[in-house]
């Protein structure tokens, strides 16, 4: 007698086994890194206390940003606590404080001016990971 071979999807009585089942992983979100940290928003004084624990260097360069002038940007970007941005900012507003400095460092006559800017929004983007 000669065997049948069955194909390897079959059980030893011809009965057609159930495939192997693919256990699907979820992906898992990167952790986020930003000084939002997940939060849907931080408050003017939550946004000044997190640029002033926050590194100093600029992404992509030796340069760094004294917390002086950290307290300062948060001011000339957000304006006073409660002022046009409201007691909270949200991600899409500190999105649209970035591409502010952006249009501003378009408008820059000088090289040095253009540079200082462009620090800014690296540092900016990398605090609020943009």
């Amino acid at each position: 007698m000669v065997e049948e071979e069955k194909p390897k999807n079959f059980s030893e009585r011809g009965i057609p086994e159930k495939p192997e089942e693919k256990k699907e992983e979820k992906p898992v979100a990167p952790e986020d890194t930003s000084i939002f940290r997940g939060r849907p928003y931080l408050t003017h004084s939550q946004l000044k206390e997190e640029l002033e624990k926050a590194s100093p260097y600029v992404p992509g360069s030796s340069a760094l940003i004294p917390r002086e002038e950290r307290e300062k940007m948060v001011e000339e970007l957000f304006g006073k606590e409660g002022g046009n941005h409201g007691y909270y900012i949200d991600r899409n507003e500190f999105k649209k404080a970035v591409k502010n400095l952006e249009e501003k460092k378009s408008k820059a006559t000088s090289s040095s001016e253009k540079l200082e800017i462009d620090r800014k929004i690296r540092y900016l983007k990398k605090l609020g990971g943009l």
